[in-house]
């Protein structure tokens, strides 16, 4: 199911409010916090960023999942944590909507995935997506995402520094023209394809001789 949140006056908590309110740009993350989403390259990227002077902050929206001590360690225990880092596990439908409107761009990490749906979620509003160059995020976000090598985490950080300097280098990051499909489009496009192929599986299969009594 998509859920697209149309909250015009999304409130958050007054430590979101101030995290976003601090200068410096805002990526954002939304997922489960598990080792398929790959929250530790994309701390891996920011940290070499961080490294680099770029002012850019990151907030990770999800749940905590499965085999993450570890990378829960890392966040909470960052030195940026709470002043270019932010982490939140149980945040409201409203809370993440004033991360989507107050962001900068969501990175989406993924190392294998089933859709993506932050991605439609962050393109209906007109945020720019940078993420991870697999088949799936190809076919989601096309020629509207920007895409970076999941072997190198400094691919994720010239992105960044590439926005950071000039927006207008990254034309891919565009969300006009941006449409998804919806539950009746899906459907009629399943059954148009379910039926296309039992029409051709049909025509292919050779006509049997009729067997006459002796």
């Amino acid at each position: 199911m998509i859920w697209i949140f149309r909250s015009n006056q999304a409130q958050a908590t007054p430590e979101t409010e101030r995290f976003f309110a601090r200068p410096g740009n805002t990526y954002l993350t939304v997922s489960t916090v598990e080792p398929r989403k790959n929250h530790a390259y994309i701390m891996d990227a920011f940290d070499l960023a961080w490294s680099r002077g770029l002012d850019v902050k990151l907030c990770i929206i999800g749940k905590v999942g499965w085999k993450t001590e570890a990378l829960i360690q890392r966040i909470r225990n960052h030195p940026e944590y709470g002043r270019r880092l932010l982490m939140l596990n149980h945040a409201s439908d409203a809370e993440l909507e004033y991360a989507y409107q107050h962001s900068r761009a969501l990175v989406f990490a993924s190392f294998v995935e089933g859709f993506g749906l932050p991605i439609v979620e962050a393109l209906h509003r007109s945020l720019p997506v940078i993420v991870s160059d697999i088949p799936v995020f190809r076919e989601v976000a096309g020629d509207h995402g920007l895409y970076f090598d999941l072997d190198h985490p400094s691919s994720l950080t010239e992105d960044l520094a590439r926005l950071e300097s000039d927006p207008a280098l990254l034309p891919k990051s565009s969300t006009a023209g941006f449409h998804w499909l919806s539950w009746e489009a899906a459907t009629d496009q399943f059954l148009e394809r379910l039926l296309g192929g039992l029409a051709s599986s049909a025509a292919a299969i050779p006509p049997t001789k009729a067997v006459t009594a002796q």
